[in-house]
């Protein structure tokens, strides 16, 4: 199995190498991509980290669910404002088409120490996963392809997502200005170029975007005046309505599309994806 890197390197706002493949193919809703396990880890062949846009987006076929071919998850989660595991992190997988996980697919198994969370899954595996703990807001995380997998195969993300205690996002929305309504959620998206790394220069939007106001992280700090995204590259909505959304990520320069989602927000949840370019490493 292979080993994480460094807590070090997984700090909010360097340029990270992920297991692109994980990232790099269609929009969630869909289904119609795989995400082959184990991931590789890839370098862009290009100097230009946006070369991959230009690039026709080839058909995949549908991924056909198939529970006797198993798939491990690994991925860390760490409180943002710690860069620890909060206590008593722990996950379950769920459905696409049980948005209240009423029959959920793993029982909630508890990360280690450093925050990694393993969790048994299959191939075509296209669902989320709920996310808590004892000191954070309850978070539902997205993917944006079905996991595909050989004999023993593991699928790693490498790069971490971050959970949020209550009362930070309620300090943090009031120094923008913003009161938080307790019947919405929120929505956090990382930004990926062709390489695989964090990316800066991304505008997000939200199709349901209504009461919702969008921020960008800089240097680890929200902030509501920002355009697009930083080298954090990370960024997202807050007061967001419960129910369906679509979120897209595009160049702010040119407007090229980078990749768009499906996902849904719970009242009092946070929601959360990584959105990669469509033709970008393991394509």
């Amino acid at each position: 199995m292979a080993s994480l890197p460094s807590r070090r390197a997984w700090a909010p706002g360097a340029r990270l190498l992920v297991f692109a493949a994980a990232l790099g193919c269609t929009e969630f809703a869909d289904g119609s991509d795989e995400l082959e396990a184990p991931l590789t880890a890839v370098m862009s062949a290009t100097p230009d980290e946006w070369a991959c846009l230009s690039e026709e987006r080839p058909p995949t076929p549908a991924v056909a669910l198939d529970r006797n071919r198993p798939l491990t998850y690994r991925g860390i989660w760490l409180d943002l404002g710690t860069g620890a595991p909060p206590p008593n992190l722990r996950a379950r997988a769920c459905g696409i088409t049980d948005p209240a996980c009423g029959a959920p697919l793993t029982a909630f198994i508890a990360a280690d120490a450093n925050g990694l969370l393993e969790l048994p899954l299959f191939h075509g595996f296209s669902g989320f996963l709920e996310i808590t703990s004892d000191v954070t807001v309850p978070v539902l995380a997205f993917f944006t392809a079905a996991f595909t997998a050989n004999d023993g195969n593991t699928a790693t993300e490498f790069i971490p997502r971050t959970l949020i205690q209550p009362g930070a996002v309620v300090d943090l929305s009031r120094l923008n200005g913003i009161e938080v309504d307790p019947a919405t959620g929120y929505v956090a998206i990382y930004s990926l170029d062709c390489a695989g790394t964090l990316a800066e220069n991304v505008a997000f939007s939200l199709d349901n975007q209504r009461a919702a106001t969008r921020f960008y992280f800089a240097n680890q700090f929200p902030s509501i005046t920002l355009e697009a995204t930083t080298p954090d590259g990370l960024g997202g909505f807050v007061n967001v309505a419960s129910g369906a959304a679509t979120v897209s990520a595009t160049l702010i320069g040119t407007g090229e599309l980078v990749r768009t989602a499906s996902l849904f927000l719970r009242a009092g949840w946070g929601s959360t994806i990584v959105l990669g370019p469509y033709a970008g490493p393991g394509r």
